[in-house]
């Protein structure tokens, strides 16, 4: 009875936690990648450690804070530090039209469209999402961050 309940309860942990990926690599033109693939010992956590490198260089750790005072129903984020004692660390895509790069100080920069500014000044809030916004001179901007 016991093995039975363990491969039910398997089945139901893989149905609510486990997402498969397949891929297929053509013998001929993949040859080189196939062979590479077949070196490794543990190809799963390989694929998986090549994503997130590459995944390094385009995301970035945001903090989401709750309860800020004048701010109580809306999330705030910022960069460094979390704006109050309940937060959440979570990730965001950096589209590819922002650089994100450092100045002297340490602080985090971000350059849209030629204009350079502190990330800290246009991290914000729109629609309880993150987003940047800035104004161009002529009207203010926004682009949407994605959080993964």
């Amino acid at each position: 009875m016991e093995k039975k309940d363990k491969a039910v309860y398997d089945m139901q942990y893989a149905k609510e936690n486990l997402q498969q990926v397949r891929m297929s690599l053509n013998k001929s033109k993949d040859a080189d990648l196939l062979s590479w693939l077949e070196r490794q010992t543990n190809k799963q956590g390989y694929i998986k450690e090549l994503i997130r490198k590459d995944m390094e260089g385009k995301t970035m750790k945001i903090y989401e804070s709750y309860g800020v005072l004048a701010h109580e129903k809306k999330p705030v984020f910022s960069v460094d530090i979390p704006a109050s004692d309940a937060y959440d660390e979570i990730r965001v895509y950096i589209p590819d039209e922002v650089e994100i790069s450092e100045n002297a100080m340490g602080e985090k920069l971000v350059d849209i469209e030629g204009n350079t500014y502190l990330l800290s000044e246009v991290l914000t809030n729109f629609g309880d999402k993150p987003c940047l916004k800035w104004f161009d001179g002529k009207k203010e901007r926004r682009i949407m961050l994605e959080v993964i």
